[in-house]
C-alpha cells in the first residue's frame, strides 16, 4: 500500500515578512499537494561488474538509471552489483545484500552472474575465480532458494539472467592493454561462455524461474542461427561488428549492451 504525505506549494524569491504572513494565510486555504511514495519495496539488482556499472553515467545508456525510472515512486531499485564476485562468492554474501522482510519488501530480485565464474580454469589471473559449470549452476540454485529470498513471501519475482557473450578479441587486447604479463592467452572463450548461459537456462525451466536469455538476444542481433560453429565472438569467426558493438572490452556492456538488456528486461516483465 503507498503512503502519502501533503506539501504545501514551494514559495520561491525573497518576500517581506507582511507578504510572508498573508502567503502563509493564503495557501491554508488553497488545495493541498498529494505526493504519493513507494512503501519500502524494492527492486534489487544482483549481480558482478556488469551490474554494479549499471547506474554509470559514463555510458550512454545507464540500465539501472532507466529501470528506476520506470519504477519511480512505485519500487526502490537498488543496485547490489558486486564487482570480481563468482556465485560462490555472492552466495556467501546474499544474505547481506538483501534487506530483513520486516525493514523492506522485495519485489523483483534480478540475478545476473557468469562472467567471473567462466573464466577459463587455471589461465593467468583466473586461477582463483573461475567456478565449474555444474558448480555455477547448484550456487544460482541455492540463491534461488535461499531462505533470504524465500522470506519475502510469494509476492517475489525473481529472474535469472543468462551469462552474456564475450568477444574474444576485444578481451584479448583488454588484458594485454591492462595486464601486459599475462601474455595472448585467452581468459575467456566464446564457447566456454555459452555453456554457462545454458545453465541458466536449463536452472529455469528447472525451477520455473523466469529466464532473461541476454546471450541469446545479442547472439540473434549478431546474426548467429543459435546452431552454427564457431560462435559469434570466437576468434576462428570473423570479426562480428554488431556484437562487439554491445560489449565495451569483451566482457563488460556498452550503453548499447545496457539499452538491449533493458529492452529485453521490459519484455520479459511484460509477458509475465
Amino acid at each position: 500500500m503507498d503512503s502519502t504525505i501533503d506539501l504545501p506549494p514551494l514559495q520561491f524569491g525573497r518576500t517581506c515578512p507582511g507578504a510572508l504572513a498573508r502567503t502563509m494565510i493564503s495557501s491554508r486555504q488553497q488545495p493541498q499537494h498529494i505526493y504519493t511514495l513507494s512503501n519500502d519495496e524494492r527492486f534489487i539488482l544482483y549481480g558482478d561488474s556488469i551490474i554494479q556499472q549499471s547506474f554509470s553515467p559514463y555510458t550512454t545508456f545507464a540500465f539501472g538509471a532507466a529501470l528506476a525510472d520506470v519504477y519511480a515512486r512505485k519500487l526502490d531499485v537498488v543496485n547490489r552489483g558486486l564487482w570480481g564476485y563468482n556465485t560462490l562468492q555472492a552466495l556467501r554474501a546474499l544474505s547481506l545484500s538483501l534487506p530483513h522482510p520486516e525493514d523492506a519488501q522485495v519485489k523483483f530480485l534480478l540475478i545476473m552472474f557468469g562472467v567471473i565464474d567462466a573464466m577459463t580454469p587455471n589461465s593467468s589471473g583466473g586461477v582463483h575465480q573461475s567456478v565449474g559449470v555444474e558448480e555455477f549452476q547448484r550456487n544460482l540454485r541455492h540463491m534461488v532458494c535461499n531462505p533470504s529470498v524465500m522470506a519475502h513471501g510469494e509476492d517475489l519475482h525473481i529472474i535469472l539472467v543468462t551469462t552474456p557473450p564475450v568477444d574474444e578479441r576485444k578481451c584479448l587486447k583488454s588484458d594485454e592493454e591492462e595486464c601486459p604479463d599475462l601474455g595472448r592467452a585467452l581468459r575467456r572463450t566464446a564457447a566456454n561462455t555459452a555453456l554457462y548461459a545454458q545453465a541458466v537456462q536449463d536452472l529455469g525451466e528447472e525451477t520455473g524461474v523466469p529466464v532473461l536469455d541476454i546471450h541469446r538476444a545479442m547472439l540473434a542481433l549478431a546474426g548467429h542461427d543459435h546452431l552454427s560453429v564457431p560462435l559469434p565472438g570466437s576468434m576462428e569467426a570473423d570479426t562480428n561488428a554488431t556484437l562487439q558493438s554491445f560489449l565495451v572490452d569483451g566482457v563488460h556492456f556498452s550503453g548499447e549492451g545496457y539499452r538491449l538488456l533493458f529492452t529485453q528486461l521490459m519484455i520479459l516483465i511484460e509477458r509475465e
